[in-house]
């Protein structure tokens, strides 16, 4: 049976919402319902927190999992999945198959989210990682790109008989999706074979509803607050520790 643990990223920087992972909503911190997303799902060997904050060094050993300190270039605005999920898996002394990637931002991501995710990665035993995507609210086939001499071009020149991508009608175009927030699972081995995170043959996994959602901004944070008021998206159930 493959094995798996979390991985969740609570790094201290953060521009448009500062220190949003540790701020409080829906009566808790966001890191808070990452990792009880993570334990609920009842799938995971370890659920480690990598973080160079003491506010998320804090919250994780209050809900009890193991924390990952990160070096501070791994904690950099330009640091990229790669140098911490290497870091981490290089500290970590167990070898798992797999392991997710746990957003905080993603708030409304439930542990039966996880759970699913978790079946369609194992029915696809030769793909190397999996991607949460949901579809694009704007299609790329109408956008542009503007050269120095002032003229534009599409951004997507699509060999499509008849009448260009950009005048035709969205819903004849072929559907794309975007990447979210909500989780990654990829093989253990992907950082030292193929020197990425995901490897080479990604599936994807289709969000549903709020699954997805991403916080961001300020404005993120405003609709995600009405989102828990109104009842439209659910925040993971924390107990008392989670």
């Amino acid at each position: 049976m493959p094995t798996i643990n979390a991985l969740i990223p609570a790094r201290a920087g953060s521009k448009r919402i500062k220190g949003k992972n540790f701020l409080e909503i829906g009566g808790h911190p966001l890191l808070a319902y990452a990792i009880a997303a993570a334990k609920s799902a009842g799938i995971f060997q370890k659920i480690i927190v990598s973080t160079d904050s003491t506010d998320g060094e804090r919250i994780a050993l209050q809900f009890r999992t193991e924390v990952h300190y990160r070096k501070p270039t791994d904690a950099e605005d330009d640091a990229t999945d790669f140098d911490w999920v290497s870091s981490c898996l290089e500290s970590s002394p167990d070898h798992t198959d797999y392991f997710a990637i746990l957003r905080p931002t993603a708030p409304f991501r439930q542990p039966e989210t996880i759970r699913l995710a978790w079946r369609t990665m194992q029915a696809h035993p030769y793909a190397t990682g999996l991607k949460a995507v949901s579809p694009v609210r704007e299609h790329p086939g109408k956008m542009w790109v503007v050269r120095a001499n002032a003229y534009m071009e599409p951004l997507i020149n699509w060999a499509v008989p008849g009448l260009p991508a950009y005048e035709r009608p969205t819903q004849s175009l072929p559907p794309v999706w975007v990447q979210n927030a909500s989780l990654d699972i990829a093989l253990t081995r992907n950082p030292t074979i193929c020197h990425n995170v995901l490897g080479a043959k990604i599936i994807p996994f289709f969000t549903r509803g709020w699954e997805g959602f991403d916080i961001n901004t300020p404005e993120d944070w405003l609709l995600a607050e009405r989102l828990i008021e109104t009842g439209a998206a659910q925040l993971p159930e924390i107990g008392g520790n989670a």
